[in-house]
């Protein structure tokens, strides 16, 4: 009896231990959801708000759905790595974790009915108390157990100076760049930067590098990481872009537009791989989108979806599966954003609901050992590339029971 009542307590244990340790990614789960963009009134392209300020994060939505409903949120303080950190919510937020969404209006002289929401953080209900990671994640407030997406958003407590650098003349046949790290901690105490720190760093919103990093150097005044290998990346390619702002004209990289039953179909200029060259456009946003149409006072509103095909012209990979990736087409592998081949054409096709508005996204490959993306084959690697890092520093000391973000710095 004694050792089934011990297996019991240690499935228990074991099983929470598991769900603590997972870790949340921004992901859509629902796919009448739409549009998802979380930006800040600190910086518009990184949803990052300082701690007790008066700045403010919006997340901003659409679900497709003749009806509006009522949608709720709740939210959750996270450690460095985006597991979920061993705090009750009275710790991490004032106010209450979860609470219902006021803010929406229905579509307006669209074919396609949908309803759009914002969500301002901090609002009445909920005001973050904790420097660090928070993520979000929204339902019907008839379907509580049903989470529709999750987003993520983090705050600072700015404590320390961070000077960032990046050398683009290193690498291996020139597809690396190189991010050189200096933190300045002026007043506030760092006993052991190895053990204390977590840096995350972001390519074009992208995770490339989250943990412990051993320093180069660590003086009285800085702690520096100079050519560490751990911080060189694959350089990438510039993004690809597209726009369509009327349904009845075509738009950049857009071959023909037809009107269908239901929604406007949007046919796309066919693409193909880029592995050998640097696709430099001016129009380059690192991967973001933006809502925009012809000829409406409240884009939000009054812009349109469309039903949007991509092909790209490559021979079929065995083994690897192909994505669309951007900010408007998730970061991760997942089905919304999988292309399928078809033999007939010699291509890899996709159609995706889009809203009328300008698109950056790339083509990429599951990366077989760590199920990672991987852009080389598809998109190719050049030094010259003009990335966005954003880098994101982290401090917990011996007792502390949470990731603290004390530092922030974007380097192009």
């Amino acid at each position: 009896m004694k050792n089934i009542l011990f297996a019991i307590v240690f499935l228990i244990i074991s099983t929470l231990t598991l769900f603590s340790q997972r870790k949340i990614t921004a992901s859509i789960a629902d796919k009448n959801v739409k549009s998802v963009k979380v930006t800040s009134t600190l910086n518009a392209n990184v949803p990052l708000i300082a701690l007790h300020s008066k700045q403010k994060i919006d997340i901003n939505f659409d679900i497709i759905h003749a009806d509006p409903h009522r949608i709720g949120y709740r939210i959750f303080f996270c450690n460095a790595d985006w597991s979920k950190a061993h705090l009750s919510p009275h710790e991490y937020v004032s106010g209450v974790a979860e609470s219902t969404i006021n803010d929406f209006a229905t579509s307006s002289g669209t074919r396609v009915t949908y309803t759009n929401y914002n969500l301002r953080i901090p609002n009445e209900d909920t005001r973050p108390l904790l420097a660090g990671n928070y993520a979000v994640e929204f339902f019907r407030e008839d379907y509580p157990e049903k989470v529709l997406f999750t987003t993520c958003f983090c705050v600072l407590d700015d404590k320390v100076e961070i000077i960032a650098s990046l050398d683009k003349s290193i690498g291996y046949k020139d597809n690396e760049q190189q991010l050189n790290l200096e933190i300045i901690p002026e007043s506030y105490t760092i006993t052991s930067a190895e053990a204390e720190l977590k840096i995350n760093i972001y390519q074009n919103n992208i995770p490339v590098k989250s943990g412990s990093l051993a320093p180069t150097t660590v003086s009285t005044t800085k702690i520096q990481y100079l050519n560490s290998n751990a911080l060189r990346f694959p350089a990438g390619n510039e993004y690809r872009a597209m726009e369509f702002t009327s349904k009845q004209k075509g738009g950049l990289h857009v071959d023909s537009v037809a009107k269908g039953t239901k929604k406007a179909d949007v046919f796309l200029k066919a693409d193909a791989p880029r592995s050998t060259y640097n696709g430099m456009i001016a129009n380059d946003f690192n991967g973001r989108f933006t809502i925009n149409a012809r000829g409406v006072a409240d884009a939000s509103t009054e812009a349109d979806y469309c039903k949007v095909k991509f092909t790209l012209i490559a021979d079929s990979l065995p083994g690897k599966d192909v994505y669309i990736v951007g900010e408007a087409f998730e970061q991760r592998p997942c089905p919304f954003n999988k292309m399928e081949y078809n033999a007939a054409t010699a291509s890899y096709e996709k159609e995706i609901v889009l809203k009328q508005g300008y698109y950056n996204y790339m083509y990429a490959t599951n990366d077989e050992k760590t199920k990672a993306l991987d852009f080389s084959l598809l998109e190719g690697n050049f030094s010259e590339t003009e990335n966005e890092y954003t880098i994101l520093i982290y401090h917990r000391s011996i007792s502390q029971e949470y990731d603290k973000l004390i530092g922030y710095k974007i380097v192009k």
